[in-house]
């Protein structure tokens, strides 16, 4: 586990705009468990705001509030190093207003 995760809440997606491709996982850092999104293909322009939106709407089905607030994780595969996939803060609003 990444020792920057620091909410209980983390939102790792993998992927880039060349390929269109991003995989989505939410990390429950309390419960050490991890849920899986199906994965965006083909989607070369919208992908990564694809992903924050079904992220958000999973943890409003969870009953989460529009201010609640995860990590978010974007790593691209191949960007070397590691320290440069950012890691910031976004509340389920953020993530809904970002994907549109």
């Amino acid at each position: 586990m990444d020792r920057r995760y620091k909410l209980p809440h983390v939102l790792v997606t993998e992927g880039d705009q060349e390929s269109g491709y991003y995989a989505g996982t939410l990390i429950e850092i309390v419960d050490n468990s991890e849920g899986i999104f199906e994965p965006v293909k083909d989607n070369h322009k919208n992908g990564l705001q694809e992903m924050r939106r079904k992220c958000a709407a999973y943890l409003r089905s969870k009953g989460y509030s529009d201010d609640y607030l995860i990590q978010h994780h974007c790593r691209k595969p191949g960007r070397i190093p590691e320290s440069k996939n950012r890691i910031v803060k976004r509340t389920i609003l953020q993530l809904e207003k970002e994907s549109k």
